[in-house]
């Protein structure tokens, strides 16, 4: 009996962690899309493209997310660590 219930109670508990993950990057995928740099080439060559690219890329960060920033043809444009 008791093996039945811890079976149920990691299940559960996985659930829980499964769905507060996506939550939280629901939310980071929200606050990356409601204000995206835009760039007038890819890669981005203006110095305020870049560090407009740059700062997005730190603010999103900050969440304790890693950030990776590749065009549609595979190119990797920005690549950063969680700041936390």
């Amino acid at each position: 009996m008791l093996l039945a219930v811890d079976f149920f109670a990691d299940r559960a508990l996985r659930r829980d962690y499964q769905r507060t993950g996506f939550e939280q990057l629901l939310a980071i995928a929200l606050i990356a899309q409601s204000n995206p740099p835009e760039f007038t080439a890819l890669p981005p060559e203006k110095p305020e493209e870049i560090a407009a690219l740059q700062l997005w890329i730190k603010q999103i960060a900050a969440s304790g997310a890693r950030v990776t920033v590749v065009t549609a043809d595979g190119l990797v444009l920005a690549i950063r660590n969680p700041t936390r």
